[in-house]
């Protein structure tokens, strides 16, 4: 048999839904890689659009998901049983376990083949990271990230010279990082920490202040999903004390510092901090020259994105904010050019809440169905468990038809992956 490429599964796909089922959609050649690599799975209207194309059903296609619980379990248990081998690295990049896996600390002389390896890694982290931030994590882009793990404390262990492991160090910190991401969006919020933890180690030991300072803040940011806020703000305090921070950065920390306050309801340190965010933003006329680490958090739609975020967790308790919540977060999703990233659906989703706090349903639906349609080929954990909240957030207003409609949608797909 013939094998199709991706452009040609592409085009035939596209043209058998619109000639067969009615469906106006065709996928990209980069969308169809996704589906072979296991980075995501096609929608809904792919997948009948697929069982129609090849006469073949979901199960036969390997399209079939598996019950979600098990499917979490099997993958989080899969995950665990790496910890004791990775916290061996978290033992090399702390410098007191150089001995025991044989890290030679003398220099000698650098050699081409070793900074060639350090470029490949980081090229390779920045694509994980891309994927990630772009359709959320998976299973499969979690494996792939730790593999590049793996490799890096492998290299780590042969480093010839010291200049060569301190770059390698700084690189098993960078993807530790994103492998905690992407545990945090699936969920895995334990072995999210784990990985946190050998970033710093790994940073610590690469005497990389400025990437300490940022993991450390990354993990502020952890506990901003938590509902942590007394720990996020422990965490920023902690940050504040090791890291080097550009403006950009410093104004990244108080909107993370706003929100926490959010949670608790303080409304005038969320507007102290809000403005002390776009103070530090404007200090700096330009988020270009960062490393890759830190470019996304100190763009501007970040920063309305999250003072939005932040303002509409206040509305929850002082209603009056969620005026100002809709205001910054409909200006991140302007920013953002109406992307269909990640942190553009949650943008929605908490649009579409701030929305209700205002009690205004008809932008609220809107905002929800821009979310939920967004969404199809998403892959994030932390994605589907806001739309859920979302949901039940509508519930009360479904005797509005629109909303009654959206709610049959959010609710059929769920039921489907």
């Amino acid at each position: 048999m013939t094998r199709i490429s991706q452009d040609g599964l592409a085009e035939r796909l596209g043209a058998h839904m619109r000639a067969e089922l009615g469906i106006n959609r065709a996928p990209s050649r980069n969308l169809v890689g996704m589906w072979e690599r296991g980075e995501a799975r096609p929608g809904l209207d792919y997948r009948r659009g697929l069982t129609s194309l090849t006469g073949l059903s979901e199960v036969d296609l390997g399209l079939a998901a598996a019950p979600a619980a098990e499917r979490e379990r099997m993958d989080r248990e899969s995950e665990e049983s790496e910890t004791k081998r990775r916290d061996l690295l978290l033992a090399a990049a702390s410098g007191a376990g150089a001995a025991l896996l044989g890290l030679p600390l003398a220099d000698q002389p650098a050699n081409q083949d070793a900074a060639r390896t350090v470029e490949d890694l980081h090229r390779q982290a920045d694509l994980h990271r891309g994927r990630l931030y772009e359709y959320g994590a998976s299973p499969q882009l979690q494996r792939g990230i730790v593999a590049l793990i793996d490799r890096a404390g492998g290299l780590v262990r042969q480093a010839r010279d010291h200049r060569t492991r301190t770059r390698l160090l700084a690189a098993l910190a960078d993807i530790s990082g994103i492998a905690a991401y992407a545990c945090r969006d699936l969920g895995w919020h334990t072995i999210a920490e784990r990985h946190y933890l050998v970033g710093v180690h790994a940073a610590q030991a690469a005497d990389d202040h400025a990437l300490v300072g940022h993991l450390i803040v990354r993990m502020a940011g952890h506990q901003v999903e938590l509902r942590r806020p007394a720990q996020i703000l422990a965490h920023l305090d902690a940050a504040r004390d090791v890291g080097v921070f550009t403006a950009r950065q410093i104004s990244n920390q108080y909107t993370i510092s706003a929100w926490a306050h959010a949670m608790t309801g303080d409304h005038q340190a969320v507007r102290r901090l809000i403005g002390a965010a776009e103070e530090s933003f404007t200090e700096s006329s330009s988020g270009g020259g960062q490393a890759s680490w830190q470019s996304r958090h100190v763009l501007e739609s970040e920063l309305y994105s999250l003072t939005g975020a932040a303002s509409a967790t206040l509305a929850d308790t002082t209603p009056a904010a969620a005026g100002e919540a809709i205001e910054r977060l409909t200006r991140a999703t302007t920013l953002r050019s109406g992307g269909y990233s990640r942190n553009g659906i949650l943008d929605q989703i908490s649009l579409a809440e701030a929305y209700l706090a205002a009690r205004e349903l008809k932008p609220a639906v809107s905002a929800a169905r821009n979310a939920h349609e967004a969404s199809a080929n998403a892959t994030s954990h932390m994605v589907a468990t806001r739309l859920n909240s979302l949901a039940a957030k509508l519930v009360p207003h479904r005797r509005d038809a629109d909303t009654a409609d959206i709610l049959h949608q959010m609710t059929r797909r769920k039921a489907i992956t």
